[in-house]
């Protein structure tokens, strides 16, 4: 038996994180943002939750709110480093997975986003020791929901799909 999860919006609670992380910007970078704080924290969520290179998220966030190229751009390169930091799993994510490698069942883990990001989030959220298989699009090139992505987790499991399910919020 396999299961292929997700991880943003299934074991990863990304708007919790993505919320978590735009305080975070707030209290320390207020006085160049031009908008209140709540006005600043739901743009930021919802241009995190656009599909679109993480250099155009900074770059509209910072014509919104009138924050300087040079604060975008360190913004952008700290967002890299560290966002992972501010990564919050939703509740039983972990407890889940455990009961699941306890009972034999191989797990992979296949995912859209950069191979870097994505593994960082995995890391900081303790999941990396549940996963027998991961597999993200940056480091594939290719997004779900191309069936190669998951023809290779399966291929790499060493299984086929009469043996399988996928867990997530969508492909």
């Amino acid at each position: 038996m396999n299961i292929l999860f997700d991880l943003d919006d299934t074991l990863h609670d990304k708007k919790a994180s993505l919320r978590n992380y735009a305080l975070s910007i707030w209290d320390n970078n207020s006085s160049c943002i031009e908008s209140d704080q709540n006005s600043f924290v739901s743009a930021f969520i919802n241009e995190n939750s656009i599909i679109q290179p993480k250099v155009d998220v900074f770059k509209n966030l910072s014509l919104k709110f009138h924050i300087s190229k040079n604060v975008s751009d360190r913004l952008l390169n700290e967002f890299d480093s560290t966002f992972h930091e501010f990564a919050v799993p939703f509740s039983n994510a972990s407890a889940v997975l455990k009961f699941s490698k306890d009972a034999d069942v191989n797990i992979a883990c296949v995912t859209n986003g950069r191979d870097f990001f994505q593994k960082n989030k995995i890391s900081a959220l303790g999941f990396s020791p549940y996963f027998d298989v991961l597999i993200t699009s940056g480091g594939f090139g290719v997004k779900k929901p191309d069936h190669s992505i998951f023809l290779e987790s399966l291929r790499l499991l060493g299984s086929d799909n009469d043996f399988t399910c996928f867990c997530g919020d969508s492909l």
